[in-house]
């Protein structure tokens, strides 16, 4: 047995030593990352009856998860930018430096990629993160208080682009759910109730019809058996009294009782087992596979459906089919999609157009109608000022009008009023004179009583006109 002491060895020997095997350490690593980048290209973990490359590194290597997923991340990284291979060789760069540059890198130029990869040469990751940082700058983070989400599902993980968002929701959901083994068949669950979950658990307890109310982990145990029998109507129409089938015409679908019958049998287990004997140990994302395809003729027959997970069900169709011919019909599946997916954001980018545009419209009509409010407002006031400007002069007018007729030697009015005549009838007659600024008392009051008179005795006049024509 190989002897691990190095009591033995000099200071200078075991740090000569130190330095050796951390540089063949580095090109074993480099060595295996481009391994692993050729074995996923090829798929061949299928093979070996595992549904991706994380379950064969984990299940084969023996990795833990964390290793397994750093590994395939550089990988994959360095495939497409080969220089990594050298740099991770040489020490200038490590594991966790190529995944943390990993998702800068993708969208990258080879130039591009290169320049990026030299400046994180021998760089910690803190410094990789401020280099990133500066490179591709990021919107500052609002200040936010609120209460923590009470679950991450996996659907919302997926639509969350950013890694370090991912990894922080993960985070969130690691410290809040636990499920810890304590004993043969027994586990210790930790999980936070928010508000809404405590006051439902509450009434769980006050509604039940046991003599004694349950605890915590009964209602547990009768919740997910509730869901579990909804999932499984829901994933195969599992029911305690089957109907029958009306059956259809499309061959590719698969009743209901086939569906129960081929879960029951496969034990909700993709049922691909590889040449060494090693059955595929895939439970999520399960597909119906045909035995016999229905191209060739396959129905679906309990017989003929298995249960297979994705991975396996694609490689028993290049295997039939041909992987060219499978991988020509992906890439038109993939340009189907990718052309609906086009059309979804043409979609979603016209609808944005028009209601910017329609709250840009809403915007100018209630802008347009502001305005209007305000000239209608001020022409109102306009009204009003000149109102009170003509009331005002209605005033003024009266006021010296007044004051004249009180005024002898300034008015006729005082006058003809002495002579008898009525107010109107003195200020109307007076109106005859008003152009007689410089005339005298006398002068103006005979104009003014011939208006009177030719006012009050019309006929007058004429009379003694045609008097004196005669």
């Amino acid at each position: 047995m190989q002897s691990y002491s190095r009591s033995h060895v000099t200071n200078a020997a075991l740090r000569q030593s130190i330095l050796d095997r951390v540089a063949r350490e580095r090109e074993i690593t480099a060595e295996l990352l481009a391994d692993i980048a050729e074995f996923d290209e090829r798929q061949l973990y299928r093979e070996e009856g595992y549904e991706s490359l994380s379950a064969w590194c984990i299940g084969v290597l023996h990795l833990s998860k964390d290793c397994a997923h750093k590994r395939i991340h550089a990988a994959r990284a360095a495939r497409q930018h080969p220089a990594i291979f050298h740099m991770v060789a040489t020490g200038r760069l490590h594991l966790t430096a190529v995944v943390v540059l990993a998702t800068a890198l993708k969208p990258l130029t080879a130039e591009a990629a290169l320049e990026l990869l030299e400046a994180a040469a021998h760089k910690t990751v803190e410094q990789i993160e401020l280099i990133l940082a500066g490179r591709f700058p990021k919107p500052d983070v609002m200040e936010r208080i609120g209460r923590v989400a009470a679950e991450v599902a996996p659907e919302r993980l997926q639509l969350v682009a950013n890694p370090e968002e991912q990894l922080a929701l993960r985070q969130v959901s690691r410290e809040r759910t636990s499920v810890t083994p304590r004993s043969p068949g027994r586990y210790l669950v930790q999980l936070m109730f928010d508000e809404d979950m405590h006051a439902d658990m509450e009434e769980i307890r006050n509604l039940s019809a046991d003599s004694a109310p349950p605890d915590l982990q009964e209602i547990i145990r009768r919740a997910m058996k509730d869901h579990l029998a909804k999932l499984r109507k829901r994933r195969f129409v599992a029911t305690s009294r089957p109907g029958h089938s009306r059956g259809s015409r499309d061959p590719r679908h698969i009743p209901a009782h086939v569906k129960r019958a081929v879960w029951e049998r496969d034990g909700g287990q993709c049922t691909f087992v590889s040449a060494s004997g090693h059955r595929c140990e895939a439970r999520r994302h399960l597909q119906h596979d045909h035995v016999l395809e229905v191209s060739r003729g396959g129905d679906a027959s309990i017989g003929n459906i298995r249960l297979r997970c994705h991975a396996h069900n694609q490689l028993t169709a290049e295997q039939t089919f041909g992987a060219d011919f499978m991988r020509h019909k992906r890439l038109a599946a993939q340009a189907v999609r990718a052309a609906k997916d086009e059309e979804c954001r043409a979609i979603a980018i016209a609808e944005r157009t028009r209601a910017e545009a329609d709250r840009e419209a809403r915007r100018a009509n209630a802008e347009a109608e502001r305005e209007s409010r305000r000239a209608q407002l001020e022409a109102k006031r306009e009204t009003r000022r000149a109102e009170r400007a003509r009331i005002e002069l209605e005033k003024a007018r009266a006021r010296e009008a007044q004051e004249l007729e009180q005024d002898p030697d300034r008015s006729v009015i005082p006058w003809l009023r002495a002579l008898g005549l009525s107010l109107p009838e003195a200020r109307q007659s007076a109106r005859a004179c008003e152009h007689m600024i410089d005339a005298s008392m006398e002068d103006k009051l005979k104009v003014a009583t011939g208006a009177w008179a030719r006012a009050r005795y019309p006929n007058a006049r004429r009379s003694w006109t045609n008097a004196s024509a005669r």
